[in-house]
Formats: structure tokens, C-alpha cells, sequence
């Protein structure tokens, strides 16, 4: 309703959403850094008046550190959408989860009771270089200055 803020639900989709996921050091120290800085509010983000943050404000500040670190698409498309989201950071750790270990590995980080889920709409599908271009060449040989006139 209008006024009311953002609302957090406690519920979570299925009872493997609540999980222990392994993340590095650097990650614990901010996560536990932020955690004191709000912990009268009990959230590790949040406004600066302790508050829920929006969605929309949560990819608006994404954008503005992205420009600040010299991204290059950091800003929005003609489309009003940015190509850096949010959800972007899920997909890449879906990607280098199954690159360097498995596809399962992936799903059991992301949640997901079915890997096709995980395959389907995460995983980001490697593009493969068909062919031996030094055998093309060889084939075909090197272009002469005649060739490019």
C-alpha cells in the first residue's frame, strides 16, 4: 500500500532456500562491517535512515559505482535498461560455478530444486571457435597487396 515502504517477507519459496553458502573472508568482513553499522535495524543494507532499500535505488547505485570505476556500459540503454544488473552478478557466479566445477554446482548455489533452471536461464552458454584458422590460411594462403586493391 501506499506510504507503508518496502515490506521484507520472511517466507521463502521452498525449504531449500534456506541454506549455508561458502563465500571468501573479504566478503564476511564487509557483510559483518555493515551488519554493525545497522544493527540496531537488524539488515545488512540499508538506507541511510536504516530503512529497507528499493530495488530500483539498489541498481541506481550499482550504475553510479560502475561509472565511477570506469565501466564502460555502466550507463542505461536507449531502452531505459542497464546491461549491468543486479541479476547479472547471479548469472556470472551460475557461469563460473559450472565453468570450474559443474552445472549442480551452480544450482545448489543459486537454490534451484532442477539444474534446467539453472542451465536454462543462468549458465551462460560458451561460444566455441569452429575450425583451425592457421589450416585456413594455410589453405588459402596470405592476401597479397593485389588482393586488398
Amino acid at each position: 500500500m501506499t506510504g507503508e515502504g518496502l515490506i521484507r517477507e520472511d517466507l521463502v519459496k521452498t525449504d531449500a532456500s534456506n541454506r549455508d553458502l561458502a563465500v571468501p573472508r573479504f566478503v564476511v568482513e564487509c557483510l559483518l562491517r555493515q551488519l554493525v553499522l545497522h544493527a540496531p535495524h537488524g539488515y545488512v543494507f540499508t538506507t541511510s535512515k536504516g530503512t529497507l532499500i528499493s530495488p530500483n535505488n539498489v541498481r541506481r547505485n550499482l550504475r553510479a559505482a560502475l561509472k565511477l570505476a570506469g565501466v564502460a556500459n555502466a550507463e542505461l540503454k536507449s531502452d531505459g535498461l542497464s546491461p549491468v544488473t543486479p541479476h547479472a552478478f547471479r548469472r556470472t557466479l551460475a557461469t563460473g560455478l559450472a565453468e570450474a566445477v559443474d552445472d549442480e554446482a551452480a544450482r545448489d548455489y543459486l537454490g534451484h530444486a532442477d539444474v534446467s533452471i539453472t542451465k536454462q536461464s543462468y549458465i551462460q552458454k560458451q561460444r566455441v571457435v569452429i575450425g583451425d584458422a592457421a589450416l585456413i590460411q594455410d589453405l588459402f594462403g596470405r592476401p597479397t597487396e593485389d588482393d586488398a586493391a
